[in-house]
């Protein structure tokens, strides 16, 4: 059996610079009609970031690819607004992000994964995951924070019960 050549291409440094802007939707012509929904689809990911100095990283992305999009726009595009179906989730992909919801089951082997160690090491007080979970299922979408889970309680980088409770329920 005869091994053909591969064909080789050659890009210039300016070339590889232009494919790798355009892919990630920072060269050319946006297709606003989709929208921040449409960026995020594009993009597979946005990564969640607590810094904030001129917006929150997750905002700036569609704005740095459609223009001036409000906060709200973004916000109703990303997290679910009344009985309107889910159209992302949050997730840990390579780090805290949003992602569309057509790519919940390519996370089905870290869920697995994440059920057979669920603790991560970190052991939380007695009850805290199960009051977490029964708070979130009866008043939906909570902080830390809004869980009463502010003070710290364990040693894990300052997180209290609550938020290794909320991190593992994310999980």
């Amino acid at each position: 059996m005869t091994t053909l050549p591969r064909p080789t291409t050659e890009l210039s440094a300016d070339e590889a610079r232009r494919i790798a802007l355009r892919a990630q939707g920072l060269l050319g012509a946006p297709d606003r009609r989709a929208g921040v929904r449409g960026v995020l689809r594009h993009l597979g990911a946005v990564q969640l970031d607590t810094i904030s100095v001129l917006a929150r990283s997750h905002e700036l992305i569609p704005y740095a690819r459609l223009g001036a999009v409000g906060r709200r726009t973004v916000e109703e595009a990303y997290w679910k607004q009344g009985d309107q179906p889910a159209h992302t989730f949050e997730y840990w992909s390579h780090a805290a992000c949003i992602l569309p919801v057509e790519e919940w089951p390519h996370f089905a082997f870290r869920r697995r994964a994440y059920r057979n160690r669920p603790l991560w090491n970190h052991e939380l007080p007695d009850g805290v995951y199960d009051q977490v979970v029964k708070q979130l299922r009866v008043e939906g979408p909570l902080t830390a924070t809004e869980l009463g889970g502010a003070k710290r309680t364990s040693e894990w980088w300052d997180w209290s019960g609550t938020k290794v409770a909320v991190e593992r329920a994310l999980m």
